[in-house]
């Protein structure tokens, strides 16, 4: 992969309902974000803001899923931004686990073959892996970009794994090869 010209910028959505609850999430798209997950996201518009010039332009992309759309729109009215939604930036679909408990569905997908995953309807990390790049790729380089989305996602990243457990409201660096810690 060649790397970017201009920074992205990815930003995990704000404590949802859901995360509050030890819900797994997935692509259920109705959940949003608490107090304390909006609070997250001007705390996370701010730090930004810290590493942009006033020259810079920015565009912020989110996912289409509501916790990041709502995230996405903090971040963009601070920074001053346009934004745009982006489908294929969904959390992983997590199938028959969606809406139970996040720490089973963790252990459970954690040692399950890929035949089990997919029989319970989870989608394949190959297929998260390759639809996020498609987007990440599609982004103008002619900007820099914030992606508002999800921890999986950016875990499955080449280089994500190596940031580890990523927060709500934690920023990562995206070079076009690898993820980083800001």
């Amino acid at each position: 992969m060649a790397r970017v010209k201009q920074p992205v910028y990815l930003l995990r959505h704000g404590e949802s309902e859901w995360n509050a609850q030890g819900v797994t999430q997935g692509q259920t798209p109705h959940p949003r974000l608490t107090g304390a997950g909006r609070a997250q996201m001007v705390e996370a518009a701010d730090l930004l803001a810290l590493c942009l010039t006033s020259t810079d332009a920015v565009r912020v992309t989110s996912s289409d899923l509501t916790r990041a759309v709502e995230g996405g729109e903090v971040v963009a009215a601070r920074l001053g931004a346009s934004q745009l939604v982006d489908e294929r930036l969904r959390e992983r679909h997590f199938g028959l686990f969606q809406g139970t408990n996040h720490r089973r569905t963790v252990s459970w997908t954690g040692r399950a073959s890929a035949v089990a995953l997919a029989h319970g309807g989870v989608e394949r990390r190959a297929e998260v892996v390759r639809r996020t790049l498609a987007a990440l790729a599609d982004l103008d380089p002619a900007m820099t970009h914030v992606v508002v989305a999800h921890g999986e996602l950016f875990r499955l990243l080449p280089g994500g794994s190596a940031v580890g457990e990523v927060a709500n409201g934690q920023v990562l660096l995206w070079d076009g090869r690898s993820v980083q810690r800001l």
